[in-house]
This record gives structure tokens, sequence and C-alpha cells, in this order.
């Protein structure tokens, strides 16, 4: 059987990646990490979606590589001045 994703939604990719299962799933690479955030934040996403991304992020939990990719979407999309620094870390609560 051969899935035909000709029509399918770009940003599917990404929860495909994380939602395949114990198994089959495996983390984002860096670039794919900064795609599937660089999409969020365009809105490119659709609601269910960025509900799904998330929720799959959450159960797995984020790897550096992908924070990193996270990372470099937002710096990307900011208006703020370049600042030195030795390191460039998000803050949550996970």
């Amino acid at each position: 059987m051969t899935l035909d994703t000709s029509l399918e939604h770009p940003f599917a990719q990404y929860v495909r990646i994380l939602g395949k299962g114990q198994r089959g799933s495996r983390g984002l690479t860096r670039e794919e990490a900064r795609e599937a955030m660089g999409m969020l934040l365009d809105g490119k996403v659709e609601d269910v979606q960025l509900g799904a991304f998330l929720m799959l992020l959450r159960h797995k939990e984020e790897s550096a590589e992908e924070m990193a990719g996270f990372t470099e979407a937002v710096r990307a999309r900011l208006d703020a001045p370049p600042i030195a620094v030795d390191i460039d870390w998000p803050s949550y609560a996970g």
C-alpha cells in the first residue's frame, strides 16, 4: 500500500515524524524543527495540527536538536538587536 501525500498539508510531515508511535517515531532534526517552528510562527499551520504537534512534543519531550532549531526559527523572526551570548536557551515549564 502506498500513501498518497500529494494533497497533504506541508506541516503534516512533522506531525507524522513525531506521531508514529513508540517504535516508529523519532525526534526532529535541527533543520526540521527550524522549519516546523517557522511555519507555526508564520501562521501556516492549521489549529488541529498545532494541537497534535505540541501534544506529541510534550509526550516525547524535546531534544537538544529540536530546541536549537526552534530557537533559530524564533531568532530569525525577532526584530531585536543581536546580542552576544554564550547560551540561548528557552525557558519553559517542562
